[in-house]
């Protein structure tokens, strides 16, 4: 028993103990036999050992699935744990696009406390006029099944601060059924700054480029002129 329990081996273990050694077959349930059999001599134990050992199997198939699902209730809850404390927004809706779960991350970047958030639509944050293509855009996802899309807009806050995100959303499906959407997101507010402050360089250096041709040209025309005189 020993053995096969340092070994590891993930079998039912049924010990067969001689007659008057009840003893023993004790000592082998407290290292972890599952049942034990005492030795007659006029044979009978062999009789029983079929249903002891079925009735042994099917106990440790029962405690093999009960360990599977400790197990996935401890890896659900920390998955759960590391989603509630994640840096980004993270929240799920329903098909509808009404939210079910929203973490911290919510709370931090929107404004608004989690339990006035619970039961919303998404676009509750969105301004009105950003409503329509953003709705449409995941009405689109949704019809076509799309498994992921990103998409950047603006939301409000519960300050009336306009705060530039990107959302990423991820369909669920169980069962082959759409349940709802989970979706990540970010805060870009620093990112389109800079790329606002590019664009206005862009701008900036593109006028200087003309500034500088049509100088050049003038330049040119005089240059030309003055040799013909």
């Amino acid at each position: 028993v020993q053995h096969i329990i340092i070994q590891r081996l993930d079998v039912p273990i049924v010990f067969i103990a001689e007659a008057g050694d009840e003893q023993t077959a004790v000592e082998a349930i407290d290292l972890g036999a599952h049942d034990y059999l005492i030795k007659d001599a006029a044979g009978s134990y062999l009789t029983l050992l079929p249903t002891v050992l079925q009735k042994t199997y099917h106990q440790r198939q029962r405690e093999i699935q009960q360990q599977a699902t400790l197990q996935a209730l401890e890896s659900r809850e920390q998955g759960w744990h590391i989603i509630e404390n994640a840096t980004d927004a993270i929240f799920v809706t329903d098909t509808a696009g009404y939210a079910t779960f929203v973490n911290q991350g919510c709370q931090k970047i929107s404004g608004y406390p989690k339990d006035e958030l619970i039961g919303r639509h998404f676009t509750h944050l969105i301004p009105v006029e950003w409503q329509e293509k953003v709705l449409s855009f995941y009405q689109k996802q949704f019809s076509e099944r799309e498994s992921e899309s990103i998409l950047a807009f603006p939301l409000i806050t519960k300050d009336g601060e306009e705060r530039w995100v990107e959302q990423t959303a991820t369909l669920i499906i169980d069962d082959d059924s759409i349940t709802g959407f989970q979706a990540i997101v970010r805060d870009i507010a620093e990112r389109r700054q800079a790329e606002e402050r590019l664009q206005t360089n862009l701008s900036q250096l593109m006028i200087l480029q003309e500034m500088d041709i049509e100088l050049a040209h003038k330049i040119d025309t005089k240059y030309v002129l003055s040799m013909a005189l």
